[in-house]
């Protein structure tokens, strides 16, 4: 394994699609990435508004493929991805993209770790350029966490676990990989372990959950690229494709309990089981309430039922004098009345 990796060893992957508007402030970082790396490709879907002729007129061509492919981000992702032949693969999505000193450090750590995925956090900026307050991503927990540590390495158990910690069910699907603007990965890994591509925008997600037992990550401090957070993200439904996360969580944490079980590990171990703790108690609480919820529910529905029989006995009562009185006197005595509805209808 090298120490100290080329730049060239780096194929950038560039997916378009209608993103001019997203890369023209990007343009001068593109071109200073695509000299620095040994292939660039960029894969269009069929962009309407002139993104292509702005690439086609930016960079260098001498190591830049353009590629076609249907629309489908994750599908794209992996053409790209299948077509690198170089060692690693940096992705820069519409707008997010790192400098050639980020990707230079990124492959400096991926040499002295033998990672297959390398992350950073990244600038995070509004569509407008300006910058934007941290959201709470994993990785930046993980750096509180291992505070003073300027690399940190997770594999097997641990990986999974701080995985899971960001994967719940219950909670908003979060991906410790980050932003792929500020990440580098081992082009054979992606190869082998392609992204999926039928659950909608967060494949990155459920693919770092299926794969976290199976590859070793680095998680710099240092900042790299830039994130562009969309005011309005497309993509399916995330709820749509719920099962499929939870079909993976389960073979996840399956898999932990099988290769741990109840034995120490890492921090992230140890705080995935205070999560599972929590979350217990959390499932118990819930569980209690939906019982008191269910017996109020089975009380208002004997009441209703116990109203029903009484209206109907009223009603039998009602036809029974009716009957008895001579029909000339009928429509005065007991105009029909409409018992269900309580709305009374006098016969004209």
């Amino acid at each position: 394994m090298s120490t100290s990796p080329d730049p060239k060893d780096i194929s950038v992957v560039i997916p378009i699609l209608n993103c001019r508007h997203l890369l023209e402030p990007v343009i001068g970082k593109l071109r200073e990435i695509v000299a620095l790396a040994g292939e660039v490709i960029v894969v269009d879907s069929d962009s309407e508004d002139g993104t292509v002729e702005l690439l086609r007129e930016s960079l260098d061509p001498v190591n830049v493929r353009f590629l076609t492919h249907p629309r489908g981000l994750y599908a794209s992702w992996n053409y790209g991805i299948a077509q690198a032949t170089k060692e690693w693969i940096h992705i820069a999505t519409a707008g997010d993209v790192a400098s050639k000193e980020d990707l230079g450090y990124l492959l400096g750590v991926a040499g002295r770790t033998g990672a297959d995925v390398v992350t950073a956090p990244p600038m995070f900026v509004n569509e407008d350029g300006s910058i934007r307050q941290d959201p709470r991503w994993p990785i930046l927990g993980l750096l509180q966490m291992h505070e003073g540590e300027e690399v940190i390495e997770l594999a097997a158990g641990d990986l999974v676990a701080f995985a899971l910690c960001h994967c719940w069910p219950s909670r908003r699907h979060k991906s410790w990989l980050g932003s792929s603007a500020s990440n580098l990965y081992r082009t054979a890994t992606l190869q082998a372990l392609p992204f999926p591509t039928d659950v909608g925008p967060r494949g990155d997600v459920l693919w770092g959950l299926r794969n976290a037992n199976r590859v070793r990550a680095a998680f710099c401090r240092r900042r790299c690229g830039r994130f562009v957070v969309h005011s309005k993200p497309g993509g399916a439904n995330l709820e749509d494709k719920e099962e499929c996360y939870e079909i993976a969580w389960n073979e996840a944490i399956e898999w932990l309990w099988n290769e741990r079980g109840m034995r120490s590990g890492g921090p992230e171990f140890a705080g995935f089981l205070d999560l599972l703790q929590k979350e217990r108690s959390v499932v118990e609480e819930t569980t209690r309430e939906l019982r008191k919820k269910t017996e109020q529910w089975r009380r208002i529905k004997q009441e209703l039922k116990d109203c029903r029989r009484e209206l109907g006995g009223y009603k039998a009562y009602v036809g029974a004098m009716r009957a008895r009185i001579p029909r000339i006197f009928r429509k005065y005595l007991f105009p029909p009345v409409d018992i269900q509805g309580g709305i009374e209808k006098k016969l004209e």
